[in-house]
């Protein structure tokens, strides 16, 4: 029996140009069934929560010296762009939520009392909030990481979410349940209110760096804003976020909660050897508490 050599390279370079035709056919169709596993709203929440993870990793790759200068030298200089990236992604999604919550609200409003109480629920959601601080420290003047805390914890359960719910398998032979992912996602829905203290602890210690970079430019415009901001986030008794809801409490809890540990580990022992340094401490203490008047 004879064998061509023509015959035998051309059909070794049919199954070598074949091979990455049938690898994109694949990655097609798994994107195809992945999208017709999603509704749109699903959708824009999944793509805006994996565009501001993944600029989140690239700020802080960029910030630390011994990534950035050794492995990836190019995020070093793009800081600034994967920064804003972080916040307007995340932007984007708050308001997407706003607007169709208002559009849900407004639907059956025919009073203007009735309007002004559901402007003053939107208002005084997380998502209002959280829009109003993205939109404060992308245009801050420089780029603040811990500032990406508070929206990267929400962004990576809201993400979670949508992942598990495509592919977690009861049976347990998706590949998603098979490296581990269920057993991830399972451990962040125990700890989502340890995330959430720690979110609301780095959203008051902001404000000590604020107050720093106010004092050395001399200016108070900003600290009055977050200040304010900061009261609003005390008295909101929203539990959701994005599209996910708070396994316990409401975020004015997770703030006094925050705020009462300060106030036992720091303000305490200086207000106790230093008893002038009380009245300081009350006064701050009633901005945060006493309640709001008066909504919009």
């Amino acid at each position: 029996m004879k064998f061509s050599l023509h015959s035998s390279k051309s059909s070794i370079n049919t199954l070598t140009t074949e091979q990455p035709r049938r690898r994109r056919r694949r990655r097609r169709r798994r994107r195809r069934t992945m999208m017709k596993m999603m509704d749109f709203r699903t959708a824009v929440f999944f793509l805006c929560t994996t565009a501001t993870l993944l600029s989140t990793t690239c700020a802080i790759a960029g910030f630390l010296p011994f990534l950035s200068l050794t492995f990836f030298p190019l995020l070093r200089f793009h800081i600034q762009r994967t920064y804003r990236v972080a916040f307007f992604s995340a932007c984007l999604a708050f308001i997407y939520r706003i607007g169709y919550t208002l559009k849900k609200l407004t639907g059956g409003v025919t009073t203007q009392e009735q309007m002004r109480k559901e402007l003053n629920a939107v208002t005084s959601s997380n998502g209002f909030q959280l829009t109003m601080f993205s939109v404060i420290f992308a245009f801050y003047s420089r780029p603040l990481i811990i500032a990406l805390f508070p929206i990267c914890v929400p962004a990576l359960y809201q993400w979670f979410t949508i992942v598990h719910k495509i592919f977690h398998s009861e049976d347990g032979k998706s590949l998603y349940t098979k490296v581990g992912m269920s057993r991830i996602f399972s451990f962040l829905q125990e700890k989502m209110h340890v995330a959430l203290s720690l979110s609301a602890l780095m959203e008051i210690v902001i404000l000590a760096v604020i107050v720093t970079d106010s004092v050395r430019k001399r200016s108070v415009g900003k600290t009055f804003m977050y200040v304010m901001w900061l009261r609003s986030r005390y008295q909101c008794e929203d539990n959701t976020v994005f599209r996910i809801k708070y396994t316990y409490y409401n975020t004015g809890y997770y703030h006094k909660e925050a705020w009462k540990s300060l106030n036992q580990n720091l303000f305490a022992p200086l207000t106790s050897r230093v008893p002038a340094l009380q009245r300081v401490s009350d006064g701050i203490a009633m901005a945060f508490t006493q309640p709001r008047s008066r909504g919009i």
